[in-house]
């Protein structure tokens, strides 16, 4: 079914390549396609085990998931200025606690065959400018997550010089890309965005960012008293912009026993307007019943900032502290929407500079979006012989407004909203290349990656527990073969 509905957008590529190579008659043809071919491919293995994440609320204790991935990813090389590429994947996830995507996305029981991404990439547009276009669906990312780290079908003009680079970029998917429904939900669909981001080195290692992201979310309108389904909702349509700063970098030997102080702080707020639907229950249970339509005016804003030190002693600890903070809505009847959220497109998952895997931006547990929440963070990593990272990591949480929700959060128990302390978490995480680190080498495996995790979370008094159930648990471990 997928492979269908991709067939006229495999068609317009290959248009697309044939004119462009017959175009560039100067470009280096090439003669052989095993040469120009890359292939290569992964297996994840992936178990997760929590408990009490519901902090008793609905007697749901102990859940486990174990999932099973498969991808297939395939570069050509048309010319020496024109690129495709191909990543499939086939998921399989058996449990209920969720198996954890690399966009940071959490996957719940299903399986599916899936076209992650299929693009093409043209470098030196017109002739010698440095500029790339790229068309097709591909993975937009940047290092923290916070704005973007996801596949969409979009057209990027990219440009990179010694000391500035970012792109521009128009998308919206169009397609399903998935062979079961929960790809393309009604939340998903007819969100239209034009997005970029602009990075200048303006000091050696110091450097200042600038993002944007404009959405139109131009679905259907509905109305009070129509019907929509339960399990497929879209109930925010908005005309919403997204703005924000970083400026982050190291500064190296700057002090006895510390060999480097990197720092980073972004800045970001949000603004337009947005249309939120209330629904009841309607003649059955697959289908409710539009109660309200109301028009919101949105603004809101952000904060992610943290420092590092890589200190010159023995084990070679690097200390860390963050500071986080996204406003919350201080009154839900006034027409205003002052709770800050973010772009839909974001991962709050990341590989800090030479860890081995990404991890949890706010913890493995609560892992939240940036919206009504102070989060101050404190962490030690360590590097373990010569291929292996263990980081300890310490999180406190506190809401912006103590009658207002969360968007979202891995804990789901019940706000009490006549308290603002949400509790505190601690993560555990372990993570190596086994390959490196014990010097194996393969005639097909390239890298092997090992990621353990464990993570415990107290509640505090924002949240009502039953009884005595305030604290909650989750592990995770993850063997990924590449080849």
């Amino acid at each position: 079914m997928v492979i269908k509905k991709h067939i006229p957008l495999s068609v317009l590529c290959t248009l697309l390549i044939s004119s462009s190579a017959l175009a560039d008659p100067a470009s280096n043809r090439f003669s052989s396609i095993s040469d120009n071919l890359t292939v290569r491919g992964l297996v994840n293995l992936q178990y997760i085990v929590e408990e009490n994440d519901d902090l008793g609320t609905k007697d749901e204790e102990k859940e486990d998931s174990l999932a099973t991935q498969a991808r297939l990813m395939l570069g050509y090389k048309f010319s020496d200025e024109l690129d495709g590429f191909l990543d499939v994947r086939g998921y399989r996830i058996k449990g209920d606690s969720g198996a954890q995507d690399d966009t940071g996305d959490i996957l719940f029981n299903q399986d599916f065959l899936e076209v992650r991404q299929y693009w093409l990439k043209r470098e030196n547009l017109f002739g010698s400018l440095p500029l790339t276009l790229q068309v097709g669906r591909q993975r937009i990312k940047e290092s923290r997550t916070l704005w973007w780290n996801r596949d969409i079908d979009a057209a990027r003009v990219i440009f990179d010089t010694t000391e500035n680079k970012g792109f521009v970029a128009v998308g919206e998917n169009l397609f399903p890309y998935r062979t079961n429904s929960n790809d393309f939900q009604e939340d998903d669909k007819n969100r239209f965005r034009v997005f970029g981001e602009f990075s200048h080195q303006y000091h050696y290692n110091h450097f200042f960012e600038t993002r944007f992201m404009y959405e139109n979310d131009h679905s259907d309108n509905e109305k009070v008293g129509q019907l929509i389904k339960t399990n497929d909702r879209d109930l925010n349509d908005a005309n919403i912009l997204w703005v924000g700063t970083r400026n982050g970098g190291k500064f190296k030997d700057v002090a006895p026993y510390l060999s480097a102080f990197h720092y980073r702080a972004d800045i970001m707020g949000v603004f337009g307007q947005e249309r939120r639907l209330s629904t009841t229950a309607g003649p059955s249970e697959n289908l409710r019943t539009v109660s309200a339509v109301n028009d919101l005016d949105v603004f809101g804003w952000g904060i992610d900032a943290g420092v590092e030190a890589d200190l010159d002693i023995p084990l070679s600890p690097t200390l860390k502290f963050g500071y986080a903070f996204g406003s919350g809505d201080d009154d839900t009847t006034d027409g205003d929407d002052n709770s800050f959220r973010q772009t839909g497109l974001h991962g709050n998952s990341s590989r800090r500079r030479d860890e081995i895997k990404a991890v949890r931006n706010y913890g493995e547990i609560f892992r939240p979006e940036l919206s009504n929440l102070h989060i101050l963070s404190t962490g030690v990593k360590f590097p373990v012989m010569d291929a292996s990272t263990l980081n300890l990591n310490y999180y406190n949480y506190w809401l912006d407004e103590k009658n207002a929700p969360l968007r979202s959060a891995g804990i789901t128990g019940t706000l009490t909203g006549q308290d603002s302390y949400l509790g505190q978490a601690v993560d555990l995480t372990y993570s190596s290349e086994l390959m490196s680190e014990h010097g194996l080498k393969s005639n097909f495996l390239d890298k092997t990656y090992l990621k353990l995790i464990a993570g415990t979370f107290r509640s505090g008094d924002a949240y009502a527990p039953a009884g005595n159930d305030r604290s909650a648990f989750r592990a995770l471990a993850e063997i990924e073969f590449r080849f």
